[in-house]
């Protein structure tokens, strides 16, 4: 029994201690290994530097204005990787999430009703003109909200799914659409003001 008992603490000694040195000769070896660093500059280091206007003297331009020797923002750069990297798929997270919100409270609301049903008697609110013109309202700012989400949302959301050849054709689609039918919403908002305001003025 005393002999099994010192096996054991025995094995379990030597067990430790190798355990023990394992990270001192991984340490060890990878110090023997590491090459000393080589400084070796750059060449383009100083052009990126002059690029981006750190400079130790200021360049001189044609063009006037405040930066206008700066070729490359470094602040432009860093909002640019940000929106890439977390602004845009968090949006897109997002905008799932609340589409899944809606359709979830419309599973358990459901449709809203009448309490005593409806009445027969239809009564005219707006006149042609009137509906005419929120609905040219409405289908420019529905065509203005589908095209700017895919432009924007676009790159991880649809690439995934469609490819990037369909989706390059898609989005020069809705540039074109967006461009065309962007001024035109400040007319219908404009339209829509004049008409809607005229007939809520108070009646002296």
């Amino acid at each position: 029994m005393t002999n099994s008992r010192t096996w054991v603490l025995g094995l379990w000694f030597f067990v430790s201690v190798v355990f023990a040195m394992a990270p001192l000769q991984t340490t060890w070896a990878e110090s023997e290994q590491a090459a000393p660093a080589i400084n070796n500059p750059n060449p383009g280091a100083d052009l990126w530097r002059a690029v981006r206007g750190h400079l130790d003297s200021p360049a001189v331009t044609q063009v006037g204005g405040h930066d206008s020797a700066v070729l490359v923002n470094d602040e432009g750069e860093r909002w640019t990787l940000i929106r890439v990297n977390e602004l845009v798929p968090k949006s897109r997270d997002w905008l799932l999430f609340v589409i899944l919100l809606l359709g979830l409270v419309y599973m358990i609301a459901g449709p809203q009703k009448l309490q005593h049903g409806e009445a027969g008697v239809e009564v005219e609110r707006h006149n042609t003109t009137a509906r005419f013109i929120h609905w040219f309202l409405a289908i420019i700012f529905i065509v203005l909200g589908i095209t700017g989400l895919i432009l924007l949302l676009g790159r991880v959301a649809l690439i995934p799914l469609i490819g990037k050849e369909a989706f390059g054709v898609v989005a020069r689609i809705c540039k074109e659409v967006h461009n065309f039918v962007g001024p035109l919403f400040p007319v219908a908002i404009i339209l829509v003001f004049f008409n809607l305001v005229r007939g809520n003025l108070y009646e002296r």
